[in-house]
């Protein structure tokens, strides 16, 4: 028995290290061997802390395991990078610290996956996104300004004049997608400037919807927004009217009909965003605020989500708030971010 438990640690698809109460290597198996460089012979037996690991020995992973193991059930985990003088490049981890008990006895468990291969697929995108960005800005923006003076050259025109306003909305939703690849990038390092002033949440939402107008003429769903009075908040009035214009533009996507509706609910502002589509598959509804999912569009095909839904989410946060899914039984969608009504965010120069 105890061969056949060795081999099946041994194949697992990451690094297992199980230790005993007083921090020693009860078990490593062949691919934390791989991943660290380190005969299993040399690490069983010995303090995995202090000899082997002392890199991991942070509040997180080393000293939350020694101030909990056997007081009390163990779960953590985070990304790591570490140096090794044996190893040509550092070593990029995703560490999970879990503990289980054997005859009576407490045992933690670190769990750890390569994410090298990941966070160099990230670094790529990131990379090609702000070259992208640099490189589309300036065609853009001189696409944008012809329109505007297309748009007084053609005022007799009604049709011209729809067909010139289409297309400004479009070039100006492809300026609000570039922003979103910059923008994700700062939230996610808390290195996103806001600026919180009151506005009226219920406009905002108003306003978004009247920028989806094209959208709406050309697939022809449409958009209604609930009565309700002025909801106010001390939020960025920028980055809220972005945030809705993003869930708009999602919805619509994928739906014929949206309904958006702004109340307040004790002490946070809510914006719900629910439409009439197929909804989202099981599979993908933990990951739907993640960058670059995907998800089955109105018409049939594969439709990108992009950062759209990611911005979202972590705009939210940055107000101290946050952004769900709910998948009501009669299908559908539903998008709800909440934001406090008093910022807890300290104020900035504007941008």
């Amino acid at each position: 028995m105890l061969k056949l438990l060795t081999q099946l640690v041994d194949n697992l698809p990451i690094g297992v290290v199980a230790l005993d109460a007083k921090g020693h290597a009860v078990v490593y198996n062949r691919v934390e061997e791989t991943l660290a460089g380190r005969r299993r012979e040399d690490v069983v037996g010995t303090d995995f802390f202090a000899k082997h690991a002392y890199c991991l020995d942070v509040p997180l992973i080393g000293g939350y395991f020694r101030e909990r193991i056997g007081r009390e059930a163990l779960h953590a985990e985070g990304d790591f990078t570490f140096p090794f003088p044996f190893l040509a490049t550092p070593r990029q981890v995703h560490v999970t610290v879990t503990s289980f008990e054997c005859d009576g006895a407490p045992y933690g468990l670190l769990l750890m996956r390569d994410i090298a291969h990941e966070r160099s697929v990230e670094l790529m995108r990131e990379t090609l996104s702000q070259m992208l960005v640099h490189d589309i800005k300036s065609p853009l923006t001189a696409i944008t300004m012809s329109l505007e003076h297309l748009r007084s050259a053609v005022r007799d025109d009604e049709d011209a004049r729809e067909a010139v306003a289409d297309a400004l909305a479009a070039s100006q939703r492809i300026g609000s997608m570039l922003v979103n690849l910059l923008d994700t990038a700062q939230l996610e390092t808390n290195e996103f400037p806001l600026s919180p002033s009151t506005v009226d949440v219920h406009a905002l939402a108003a306003k978004a919807i009247a920028l989806a107008r094209a959208v709406m003429r050309h697939t022809e769903a449409t958009v209604m927004l609930t009565d309700g009075a002025p909801v106010l908040a001390e939020v960025d009035g920028d980055v809220v009217l972005r945030i809705c214009e993003n869930l708009v533009d999602n919805a619509l996507q994928h739906a014929s009909h949206v309904t958006v509706t702004v109340e307040r609910v004790e002490a946070d502002v809510r914006i719900r965003v629910r439409d009439d589509g197929a909804g989202v598959a099981p599979e993908l509804r933990p990951h739907i605020f993640e960058k670059f999912r995907q998800g089955e569009g109105r018409r049939g095909g594969r439709r990108n989500h992009g950062l759209g839904l990611t911005f979202v989410q972590n705009a939210a946060r940055a107000h101290g708030g946050d952004a769900t899914l709910e998948c009501p039984p009669e299908g559908g969608a539903i998008f709800c971010v909440t934001l406090p009504v008093v910022s807890p965010v300290r104020r900035v120069p504007p941008r």
